[in-house]
């Protein structure tokens, strides 16, 4: 048994072309006694659950659009499931993680989250097959999936990625492509007050912009992490601002330190004993969207909520 990961992606553009790779591929893992877990649109599951006859009954299926919430909760999601049923043998996952309707924001970071699963999942017992379907995505999404995918699997086997990409060279190459500019009105809160002025500063703006109540705390507890961070590391001196734009509410940590030491920083979990990062990994469990931009001048760290 290789103890590795394995991560091709799959290129397809119709059902038949779906099917053709991915029931062999989870076949081959039920013969091999690997748990086989199936992250993917409700009509691939039906699909899937067709082609497959009694063998549907020895696979996992879940909705992306349920599973798939954000990049770091999936992250987390799927590590979690590779614990708690790797027993010994690999673990086997087919997990179509883009949809047409995703903002350019989140085309962006789950981008980055299909490079940074090379490095989060080094090592374990894992093979996760990522679809990608050429008719409904943009041809930047799949191009990005040549560039995030050591291999490529289709009807003729699996054959290495001649685009595959460094990880941290193709963070930081997203990492130029600059942030939206902020819209008005914004709201804004001096850093150099008490972090608890931090938390109420953005409770009350996430409240008066209508985001669901019981997720207010929540952002209020990640904003006020990334501050204690912009305060011990970035030098002290910044600003929080706050507005609305297309369904969300936007709230930006900025600070004028000199940058992040790590381009990966905060993306995997951290270790218990490790306090870099764990802000930052805090941040994106409990916001919908975490953008970073960091460098000589300072840090902006972006945190997107869904309005309603």
């Amino acid at each position: 048994m290789r103890d590795s990961l394995i991560h091709p992606a799959l290129i397809y553009s119709s059902d038949d072309e779906f099917l053709a790779v991915t029931v062999p591929f989870l076949r081959e893992g039920l013969t091999d006694g690997e748990q086989a877990l199936a992250v993917t649109s409700r009509r691939n599951i039906a699909a899937l659950d067709d082609a497959l006859g009694d063998d549907a009954d020895r696979v996992d299926f879940h909705e992306a659009g349920n599973w798939l919430v954000t990049p770091w909760r999936a992250l987390l999601a799927y590590r979690r499931y590779v614990e708690q049923h790797s027993d010994g043998s690999r673990v086997r996952i087919i997990g179509e993680p883009f949809a047409p309707e995703r903002s350019p924001a989140a085309v962006r970071e789950w981008t980055r989250y299909e490079s940074i699963l090379n490095i989060a999942f080094a090592g374990l017992p894992l093979t996760i097959l990522c679809p990608y379907d050429a008719g409904s995505l943009s041809s930047q999404i799949v191009e990005h999936a040549y560039h995030t995918h050591p291999d490529i699997l289709d009807r003729a086997g699996m054959a290495p990625s001649e685009r595959y990409a460094d990880t941290r060279a193709f963070s930081e190459e997203l990492d130029r492509l600059e942030l939206e500019s902020p819209v008005e009105p914004v709201s804004m809160l001096d850093l150099t007050g008490d972090l608890d002025g931090v938390r109420r500063f953005v409770a009350g703006e996430a409240s008066a912009a209508g985001v669901d109540p019981a997720r207010v705390p929540e952002l209020a507890f990640a904003t006020h992490e990334v501050a204690a961070n912009a305060r011990g590391h970035g030098g002290g001196q910044g600003v929080v601002r706050t507005w609305r734009a297309d369904g969300e509410f936007v709230c930006d940590v900025v600070d004028h330190g000199g940058g992040l030491p790590d381009s990966l920083v905060g993306h995997t979990e951290p270790d218990l004993d490790q306090t870099r990062g764990r802000g930052l990994w805090l941040a994106r469990q409990l916001c919908d969207l975490v953008e970073v931009r960091s460098g000589e001048s300072g840090t902006v760290v972006r945190l997107h909520v869904a309005l309603g």
